[in-house]
């Protein structure tokens, strides 16, 4: 526990610019924050507008939801506007995550299995084994082997086991990292928290809402349909 209150105490030391979008904002809270706005868009899929700010060195760029009859920014995109001084080390990056979101980033990355345990020496049968009686039993070699044989088909059970849930996490993890990647178009490492996630390199930051990833679905979804979906022939019926 001390060394998280360490690590955060840390992290609010950084060099974080002040003043930066929050996600859950919304638009005019975002007016405030900035004042001047550099250019706006309207939505080029299911966000409604996207705005694009320039302060303390970062070029901020905001895509806002249309939620309850206001705008709420649940995607925000950092880039650096001098890469030569101002590039995103690890530490910015961590520290921008905690001051937007949540303290309990989690970097996506592949989990590795760890090596399997050393073979156990076989028990030697010229060594009496005494149990809670004073009669000796002796103990076969073949007894030996059997006993040998069933640890070592349990070991490697439980090792399968192991593996299997190994592989499957890595198998979610990848995907998870391949959609972040799909929504963000930037970025070589993935991020999550609870309801949100970020994509980051030394040029950029993006960090998005859960609320912005499953209305990206939906707009896959929609996408689909209307690929699916056969054109109308307008020459028929003429």
């Amino acid at each position: 526990m001390k060394g998280l209150v360490a690590t955060l105490a840390l992290l609010s030391l950084l060099p974080v610019p002040p003043a930066l979008a929050r996600l859950g904002e919304t638009s005019g809270e975002c007016s405030l924050r900035y004042r001047v706005q550099c250019a706006e868009t309207e939505g080029q899929g299911f966000w409604a507008v996207e705005r694009k700010y320039e302060k303390n060195g970062f070029e901020i760029t905001i895509r806002f939801l249309l939620e309850n009859k206001d705008l709420v920014a649940e995607y925000i995109e950092y880039r650096p506007t001098d890469l030569v001084t101002n590039r995103f080390t690890y530490a910015k990056i961590k520290a921008l995550l905690v001051n937007n979101v949540s303290t309990n980033w989690i970097k996506l990355t592949e989990l590795t299995p760890p090596p399997p345990a050393p073979p156990k020496p076989a028990p030697d049968p010229a060594k009496p084994s005494f149990g809670r009686t004073s009669r000796t039993r002796v103990i076969t070699m073949g007894e030996i082997a059997d006993s040998a044989k069933r640890q070592e088909e349990k070991e490697a059970k439980e090792r399968k086991a192991l593996l299997d849930s190994i592989d499957a996490k890595n198998r979610e993890i990848s995907d998870l990292r391949t959609k972040i990647g799909k929504i963000t178009m930037s970025g070589n490492a993935h991020w999550k928290t609870r309801h949100a996630y970020a994509a980051s390199s030394d040029s950029v930051l993006t960090i998005f809402t859960d609320t912005y990833m499953k209305a990206f679905d939906r707009q896959a979804e929609i996408d689909q349909a209307r690929k699916a979906t056969p054109e109308a022939n307008p020459l028929d019926g003429l």
